[in-house]
């Protein structure tokens, strides 16, 4: 790894206390979140958009940072905030 590289994970650790993994799914989550909520697109759909390979990865990991599936949103038209 460059320097570039590993100065830049260890100020996204420092101020997101997050890997930079965890800080890219949590990013894509969010986006996901917004699009659930306009109602326009299916969760699959929402899925690829978002860069997820896998729907049962996108639903899980979905249900864990926002504690509601993914399909429930787009059913119900629910918010999380």
């Amino acid at each position: 790894m460059s320097y570039a590289a590993t100065r830049t994970r260890v100020c996204l650790c420092w101020y997101s206390n997050l890997s930079p993994e965890k800080w890219l799914v949590v990013r894509r989550l969010e986006a996901a979140y917004k699009l659930l909520k306009e109602g326009k697109e299916s969760v699959s759909e929402v899925c690829w958009s978002v860069d997820f390979h896998s729907r049962s990865y996108f639903t899980t990991a979905f249900k864990r940072q926002y504690n509601i599936l993914p399909s429930d949103i787009t059913a119900r038209g629910m918010t999380y905030c």
